[in-house]
């Protein structure tokens, strides 16, 4: 079994239809009431803190993303960021093979900012920040691998606070045939330090991978509402 612990020094969410709700409400919910998603592509964040002109161009995934780590950094410092997405933004990716099955020509600004690590590129440049910062995709276990990145990078001393940000939308056909959990709109914010007044403690173990709920809303509910313990997958979450 291997386990580390993190001090959890600020945390940030945003879910549709979130942004003037008690998250309580949310919390009491049946897991398929948390995750579902109101049908519009105008449910995503705002983006208020940025100009129209630098938001209007930003996808869904990218806005999840820019979301909650603004709403983490407020006020506070990270020496360095994990940025994880099961999905990333598929969708994009999904429109430019189909540009290319039609032999049309592609957008250079679609293109650039379809890969994985868009969010991160995005971020340096829309908030001037010179954070250094790493992507990643581990499926179901995109949070907790973060997570083990955040210890990592705690544990080696390269950085004394680190932000992990992970988000998702759910996989557009044909991909989502390969999805067996249930996916929403969702994107969670978590600012680990070597100490802090709150802790948790992260194991991987052999237990029975329930995929019902997915992993960042599952991690929100625990901590809204003080559990002692979850699990998802292979990983044991605990309260210190």
């Amino acid at each position: 079994m291997t386990t580390t612990t993190l001090g959890l020094l600020h945390a940030a969410a945003w879910a549709p239809g979130m942004e003037n709700r008690d998250w309580l409400t949310w919390v009491q919910a049946s897991p398929h009431e948390r995750i579902q998603i109101p049908i519009g592509a105008a449910d995503a964040p705002a983006l208020e803190f940025l100009p129209a002109l630098q938001r209007r161009r930003l996808s869904r995934p990218a806005r999840l993303a820019l979301q909650v780590a603004h709403d983490c950094m407020a006020g506070e410092r990270a020496d360095h960021i994990v940025w994880s997405s099961r999905h990333g933004d598929s969708g994009k990716t999904l429109d430019i093979l189909h540009d290319l099955a039609k032999d049309e020509p592609l957008s250079p600004t679609a293109f650039s900012t379809s890969v994985h690590n868009a969010p991160a590129g995005l971020y340096s440049i829309l908030f001037s920040s010179d954070i250094p910062s790493s992507s990643l995709s581990a499926g179901t276990e995109s949070l907790s691998q973060a997570c083990w990145e955040a210890a990592a990078l705690l544990g080696s001393g390269q950085a004394e606070r680190v932000l992990v940000v992970c988000y998702d939308e759910p996989a557009r056909k044909p991909y989502s045939r390969y999805v067996e959990e249930s996916e929403g709109v969702f994107a969670l914010g978590l600012l680990f330090g070597r100490t802090g007044n709150s802790q948790v403690r992260l194991s991987r173990r052999r237990t029975h991978a329930d995929f019902s709920e997915p992993e960042t809303t599952a991690f929100w509910r625990f901590w809204l509402q003080h559990e002692p313990t979850f699990v998802h997958g292979h990983h044991v979450w605990e309260r210190v």
